[in-house]
Order: structure tokens, then sequence, then C-alpha cells
């Protein structure tokens, strides 16, 4: 009976020893992931910007906008933190790159689905087009990236460099 307990603390050890991920492939993930939400962000602010001016909080969410405005200032710090951290190989980076890929992604798709693909020209100019799908696709891609980086995380290591 020990045997059998050996072997399986044994393959328990080769098991949490086992990357997930090979070194270079982690830290090209990382820096796409990092990338990737810059460009979320670069995406998001004229895409916001242009929001405000068409007053699209007020007249779809019935939000006033000094609250969108902090809201907006809120989600974009969430970001800027995610950017720090991860660069700092924090996993807690991820975790919020992933969290905030997410909403800006979710809300820009849900709001301007419709809009996009049911009126042509969109809003004034073909920007407006690029800067929502620059919006949706960055961070959706940062936000899968930052998911794969962080899951392959090993429990015992807090920080990798």
């Amino acid at each position: 009976m020990t045997g059998h307990v050996s072997t399986r603390i044994v393959a328990r050890r080769a098991a949490t020893d086992r990357r997930i991920l090979s070194e270079r492939m982690w830290r090209i993930l990382v820096a796409v992931a990092i990338w990737a939400s810059v460009a979320g962000i670069f995406f998001a602010i004229p895409h916001t910007t242009e929001d405000f001016v068409y007053h699209v909080p007020r007249s779809r969410f019935h939000l006033n906008d000094e609250f969108s405005l902090w809201l907006w200032a809120g989600i974009a710090a969430l970001q800027v933190a995610g950017i720090a951290l991860a660069s700092a190989r924090n996993r807690l980076g991820f975790v919020l790159l992933a969290a905030t890929g997410v909403i800006w992604g979710v809300a820009t798709v849900a709001d301007h689905a419709g809009d996009v693909f049911l009126r042509q020209p969109w809003r004034e100019a073909p920007s407006s087009t690029i800067w929502a799908a620059g919006t949706v696709l960055a961070n959706l891609a940062a936000a899968g990236i930052a998911c794969v980086v962080a899951a392959s995380w090993r429990r015992d290591e807090p920080r990798r460099r």
C-alpha cells in the first residue's frame, strides 16, 4: 500500500511541476495581452468621446453626463492599473485586464451592434465604425489572452518573471 501512495505523490509533484505553457509562449502571451489592452484604451477614448458628443449615455441609458464620465474613468483606471500590474508580472493585473476587456467589449457590442449593422453610414464618418470595432476587438482579445495567462499561472509562484 505504501508503494501506491508514493506513486500518487510523485505523480502529483510531476503534475504541479509541469507548465501549461512554455516560458517563451507565456512571455509572448503576456506581451500581447498588455499591448492589446493598451490598444483597446486608445480605441475606447475617441469612441467614448464620440458617445458623449451624441449624448448616448443620457438618451439610451438615462444616465447623467457626470455619472457616465466617472463610470468611464473608473473602468479606464482599472484597466490602466491592470496594465501596470500585468507589466510587473502580477496575476491580479491579468484578472483586471480580463474583466475590463469583457466590460468594454460587451458594453460596446450591446450598445452599438444594431446601429452598425442596421444603419449605414453610421454617425458622421467611417471612423466611428473603426473606433467601435477597435474597442471591441482589442479589448476582447486582451480579455481572452489575459484569461489564458492567468489560468496558466502556477499556484506555488506568486509572480513569474
